[in-house]
């Protein structure tokens, strides 16, 4: 990972404060249940070329570290928001077949012309989890990256007013109505017919959208979709 990627945090907050503080404010204002700040890729590119690249490389870290240097900014102007950041409007060459994603593009940020074919009911995970210590009663709260697993403290941090005890020494329960969920929902896609070889069956994928991107395709709907290939 190069030092662009390992400076995430930083280079977020001289873009943020120095080219979207307009966009900011907007997004303070904003009445919503799910508050995102959509950013173009060119801009990025535009402002630090290097950095750009690694978020093509490295997106979950990146965007993860960018979204957490947003709130970070909110609750400096005031406002406690869980806001989340985006990048759209992807480069030509991030944008491949369908087909043609491999072992060199998991974990890479993509983009591919697709068609939706099927949606799953909406369903919901957490996505920040609140954990209270057994011995002194000290809330945590972890941030849930992985719908699949559930991410427990490893201690009970004295820094933040805990007792330190670690996972071995006391036992950490959920407290589920504290913690925040978000709506999630699994969508089909598959090769447009464009894409697809003579002779050849279309190939297909599944999506994971979160929060306030559920419920907006229909089956038969044309979309370029970004996406960060898994195993």
């Amino acid at each position: 990972m190069t030092m662009a990627a390992h400076d995430a945090s930083a280079r977020w907050r001289t873009f943020l404060e120095e080219a979207k503080e307009s966009e900011v404010m907007t997004l303070l204002s904003r009445q919503t249940n799910f508050p995102y700040l959509s950013i173009p890729f060119h801009e990025i590119q535009t402002f630090d070329p290097e950095f750009a690249e690694d978020v093509l490389e490295h997106p979950k870290q990146i965007l993860s570290a960018g979204s957490k240097t947003l709130m970070e900014i909110c609750r400096e102007r005031g406002e406690e928001i869980d806001a989340l950041l985006r990048i759209g409007e992807l480069p030509g060459d991030s944008r491949i077949p369908l087909r043609e994603i491999g072992s060199s593009d998991i974990d890479k940020l993509r983009s591919v012309d697709v068609i939706v074919t099927k949606i799953s009911e909406i369903k919901p995970r957490i996505h920040r989890a609140v954990f209270k210590c057994e011995s002194c009663g000290h809330d945590i709260e972890i941030d849930q990256e992985n719908e699949r697993e559930l991410k427990e403290p490893l201690n009970c941090p004295q820094a933040l007013g805990g007792c330190g005890s670690t996972k071995a020494e006391t036992r950490f329960d959920l407290v589920l109505l504290s913690s925040r969920m978000v709506n999630n929902q699994w969508i089909e896609i598959q090769e447009q017919p464009e894409y697809v070889p003579s002779g050849a069956q279309p190939r297909r994928g599944m999506v994971l959208i979160e929060g306030d991107q559920v419920n907006n395709h229909l089956p038969g709907e044309r979309i370029t979709a970004n996406v960060i290939p898994v195993v």
